[in-house]
């Protein structure tokens, strides 16, 4: 089975209004929702790395899934990149598990390698990296800026990180909601971030769902 997994609430209702469905229309398990149209499972696993990773074993553990995608939104690094792109990374990693002042900052077992090669269509890839909290601090944005991080968000490494000792295809399609003010503070930064995030999430999903999601469950 494949299966499209979702973290943050917001961008669930989304989905939910995009595809003509209430809460009501779900299962519940215990952490979020789901259901099951044409033969794909969807899910929301609450954000952060321990629910999403918990969400995920569970839905293994539940039903025969081979392939997982994960979709939704991130915050952008590497400027060369804007608000609204989509990005397909051939890398995810998780920033937050070394001390970076004498570790590297990436630890080898906390690295995912995505092979894209089946994706026959033109995308932006990079690398994003996964830490238990939004970059909105000025000295941790120039941490992953330094190391080229493209975008950055709070689950993906630990989802990956399941799938991998699963031996479970996944896929990320991530949009950039936002990006750190690096002239503000980050109190003010984050909310500014948030703001973005909320405005951005109908039009990423949008996005997503209909211009990547179709062509990619075809190739994998």
């Amino acid at each position: 089975m494949k299966a499209i997994c979702i973290t943050a609430k917001r961008e669930w209702n989304y989905l939910l209004e995009y595809k003509n469905l209430n809460i009501e229309d779900c299962n519940s398990y215990p952490y979020g929702e789901y259901f099951i149209e044409n033969q794909i499972l969807f899910f929301r696993t609450g954000v952060r790395k321990t629910n999403s990773a918990g969400a995920v074993q569970y839905m293994i553990c539940k039903f025969d899934i081979d392939t997982l995608i994960l979709i939704g939104t991130c915050g952008g690094i590497d400027r060369k990149n804007h608000m609204l792109d989509i990005i397909i990374p051939n890398k995810v990693v998780q920033w937050d598990c070394t001390i970076p002042d004498y570790e590297p900052i990436f630890k080898e077992m906390f690295v995912t390698n995505i092979n894209l090669d089946n994706l026959n269509f033109e995308y932006k890839t990079g690398l994003l990296a996964t830490g238990d909290r939004a970059i909105v601090r000025l000295e941790e944005y120039n941490l992953l800026n330094d190391n080229q991080v493209t975008i950055a968000d709070t689950e993906a490494g630990a989802i990956a990180y399941v799938c991998n000792k699963n031996n479970i295809k996944f896929i990320v399609i991530k949009g950039i909601s936002d990006f750190p003010n690096i002239e503000k503070e980050a109190i003010d930064s984050d909310k500014e971030q948030t703001d973005n995030f909320i405005q951005n999430i109908p039009l990423i999903m949008k996005d997503i769902l209909e211009n990547y999601i179709s062509k990619i469950l075809k190739l994998i």
